[in-house]
C-alpha cells in the first residue's frame, strides 16, 4: 500500500476537505497531527519486474519498449 503524506491548509475548524482532491481507489486517512492527512492509493502499482531482470546490453530497443509498456499498463 502507498501513502502520500499531504498538509491541509486554510481550512477552518470542522470544515470537510474537498472530495474531488482523491480517487475512487484512495482513502484519507488522519495522522497525529490534526492538519495532517495521509492519502491512502489503493492501487497502488506493484509491477512485475522479472522480464525487466532479464535485460542486458544486446537486448533490442523494441523488446525493451514493449517490457515497459507492459510494466506501466498494468
Amino acid at each position: 500500500m502507498q501513502q502520500t503524506k499531504i498538509e491541509v491548509s486554510e481550512l477552518s475548524q470542522g470544515e470537510k476537505l474537498h472530495e474531488t482532491i482523491i480517487n475512487d481507489y484512495e482513502t484519507l486517512i488522519p495522522s497525529d497531527e490534526s492538519d495532517i492527512l495521509f492519502i491512502e492509493n489503493k492501487k497502488a502499482l506493484s509491477p512485475n519486474l522479472e522480464k525487466l531482470y532479464k535485460v542486458h546490453n544486446s537486448t533490442h530497443i523494441d523488446d525493451l519498449r514493449e517490457i515497459l509498456l507492459e510494466m506501466c499498463t498494468t
